[in-house]
């Protein structure tokens, strides 16, 4: 055992410390991990190329987009309704029988035929309106195809008995043109009846009506006129980041320190509040105050009001007294927290190859989200045509299909987080135990990308899997739970019950892929399997606690302020370049910013902020156990000088312990002596 570590730290929670040499990841042998996962993940995809077959083979994503009739043939496209290219639902409340016309209907009609019936003695013409015959046969003709198609779309008996030509023919209505729908449209005097015919009304309302689309199309403009910046705004919110990662380095203790002790004058300043309004202080007695503030912080006249201001300024007291016994005991750890913090800022810096890691798993994402898109398209629209409910139905087997290849969806995701996750703790635990720290890093982040394929592949198909099953039993849950709200709308307990399932589901799910991210570090450092990595994961940060908690804070607050601060930096300095294409080049009132493109660089700032404060948190979680295991082994050497004042304080409180172990050890003894001199004498 290192020198280190006390004989008590041997049975601590989290099992014996760490002994031995380790030089880093680049210097430990490694064998393929997890190989079986990644066999079943091959496999999978094999299953998933299937699935993708078959959906090429019975799909037809045109019935779709363009939209099929009552006979299942696709509008515009098949070959009796080559030239009917738009779909008309002639009976609004049976959205299931649709036809294929040439052109939306745009008026009231008392009949019309998409093409020509003949039904006994009786032919229905194509495109013949009952108000445009010309002769009393017509008439007649038109009459009785309206009859017949009256009865066969009211009459349930008809509507199974009768012959299908029948559907051809119907009244129609106003509708327009939606792509290749026909949307109904109401007749053009209802604007007129619902401002009572008065054309002041009318006159208000289309001003209404001009001046927002005028303004949506002049902020439209100016935002495609905008958008060289907008995009030039996404490298602004890299060069920002970088720069923020960069002055933690110098201001990260005062500012953690800072943000710590604002919060506890926070809940202390909560609670005064709070007892003041519930009447048990006297705002008089509190430092600082004059009888305008007295008068203005009175209590609550309501009792009830009183109390909920006691419950909640006793709540603050508590959280201030917890809070402030949690800086004065880890306050040594909180120290160790910021070092660790201002030491990842060093590593991304020596390392830029990390920064556009998660810029090629988006890609990779991308990727995967467009062919899953593509492939659930043909899978939506396979199926056979059903006569009676006259729709394309799936059967049980593409049914299966499409829940595979959510599944895959899901799995192909995790996965390529967790395969970067390995990359990510491989490239800084190789700079976190190398003895040059000032040198670019180049090789070791495409070293740890070759490793993580070569060797632990298996290790990502293992924890994303885990992760995707939580998932998929998540959206099964979330699925079912919809159908089951049309039956139980008004049922407090059901509600009750799905909320608690969901909020359970969710806390597994994120507690899973902690325990993964940390399982991952280990794999990149060591080379371990998944279960000995999440093993010897938790086990670590169990013996380092305090540190944990310390660093989850410290970093929490740094990146909090670094998303914020990464998207307001960059929406000003975007606005700023956009207000200065005037003609003189300068800006003289911040009201010459544009807003909207201002909005959207924020937006996409902020995205951009969100990303790089995953890598940087990846970082940190890879460093906090890297010094951990410094710590247990070399006694903090990689970490220079600061590691090795850790480890003198260290010894410090062994020592200390020790002496007090061995002075309550020798108490007894002492008195087992004095009670023997009795007896004898």
């Amino acid at each position: 055992q290192n020198g280190t570590m006390g004989s008590d730290d041997k049975k601590s929670p989290g099992g014996d410390p760490l002994s031995g040499e380790f030089k880093g990841p680049a210097e430990k042998e490694r064998g393929c991990t997890d190989i079986i996962f990644l066999l079943a993940f091959i496999a999978f995809w094999i299953g998933m190329i299937v699935v993708a077959g078959l959906a090429f083979d019975k799909g037809d994503p045109q019935r779709l987009t363009k939209g099929y009739d009552f006979e299942g043939r696709v509008c515009g496209v098949d070959s009796a309704v080559k030239d009917q290219p738009f779909v008309y639902y002639p009976y609004p409340l049976e959205l299931s029988y649709s036809v294929c016309v040439s052109n939306c209907p745009s008026t009231i009609s008392g009949m019309f035929c998409s093409q020509e019936v003949k039904q006994g003695d009786i032919t229905c013409p194509q495109g013949k309106f009952a108000g445009e015959v010309d002769s009393q046969d017509s008439a007649s003709i038109a009459w009785n195809c309206l009859q017949n198609f009256t009865n066969f779309v009211q009459d349930p008996v008809l509507k199974d008995n009768k012959t299908s030509h029948l559907g051809f023919c119907f009244p129609t209505y106003p509708t327009t043109a939606v792509r290749t729908r026909c949307f109904p449209k109401p007749p053009g005097t209802s604007v007129e009846a619902s401002f009572n015919g008065t054309s002041s009304a009318i006159e208000g309302f289309e001003k209404i009506y001009r001046s927002g689309t005028l303004a949506f199309t002049n902020m439209f403009s100016q935002t495609v006129d905008h958008w060289p910046y907008i995009l030039l705004s996404a490298g602004i919110a890299m060069i920002v980041a970088v720069f923020y990662t960069q002055i933690l380095r110098v201001i990260a203790g005062p500012l953690a320190w800072a943000t710590l002790i604002g919060l506890e004058l926070l809940f202390i300043a909560t609670a005064v509040f709070c007892f003041v309004k519930g009447g048990q202080l006297d705002p008089s007695k509190i430092p600082g105050t004059n009888e305008k503030n007295t008068q203005e912080f009175k209590s609550l006249a309501n009792e009830q009001q009183r109390d909920m201001a006691l419950a909640a300024g006793s709540v603050a007291a508590v959280c201030a007294i917890i809070f402030f016994f949690i800086i004065v005991f880890l306050h040594r750890r909180i120290n160790e927290a910021i070092t660790i913090i201002q030491e990842s800022s060093k590593a991304l810096v020596s390392m830029p190859l990390l920064m556009f890691m998660p810029l090629f798993q988006f890609v990779m994402v991308v990727i995967l989200f467009v062919y899953w898109v593509v492939v659930a398209v043909y899978l939506a629209s396979a199926g056979s045509f059903n006569n009676d409910t006259k729709t394309f139905q799936i059967d049980q087997d593409l049914r299966r299909a499409m829940i595979y290849h959510f599944f895959g969806l899901l799995w192909t995701r995790s996965f390529i987080v967790a395969w970067g996750s390995i990359t990510f703790a491989g490239a800084v635990s190789a700079w976190y135990f190398s003895a040059d720290k000032n040198r670019v890093f180049r090789s070791e982040v495409l070293s740890a990308l070759w490793r993580a394929i070569r060797y632990h592949l298996g290790t990502a198909a293992f924890g994303s899997f885990i992760i995707a099953v939580v998932e998929f039993i998540r959206a099964v849950f979330k699925y079912y739970t919809e159908k089951m709200k049309e039956v139980n709308k008004n049922n407090p307990i059901f509600k009750i019950l799905v909320c608690c399932v969901d909020c359970c589901l969710a806390c597994l799910q994120r507690f899973l892929e902690y325990a993964s991210k940390q399982a991952y570090i280990q794999t990149g450092m060591h080379g371990t399997p998944f279960c000995k990595s999440a093993f010897n994961a938790f086990s670590l940060l169990l013996r380092n606690a305090g540190r944990l908690v310390a660093i989850n804070v410290i970093s929490a607050i740094f990146i909090s302020i670094g998303r914020v601060f990464i998207a307001v930096a960059t929406a000003f300095i975007g606005g700023m370049l956009i207000a200065s294409r005037s003609a003189d080049g300068g800006v003289t009132s911040t009201s010459e910013i544009d807003p909207i493109s201002t909005l959207i660089i924020l937006i996409l700032a902020f995205s951009v902020a969100r990303v790089f404060m995953m890598v940087y948190d990846m970082t940190i979680d890879t460093m906090f156990q890297c010094f951990c295991e410094d710590m247990e082994r070399h006694g903090g050497k990689f970490l220079g000088g600061f590691g090795k004042a850790v480890n003198t304080h260290q010894k410090k409180d062994e020592r200390a312990k020790s002496a007090l172990g061995a002075a309550q050890q020798a108490q007894p003894a002492q008195a087992g002596e004095s009670g023997t001199s009795v007896g004898a004498v």
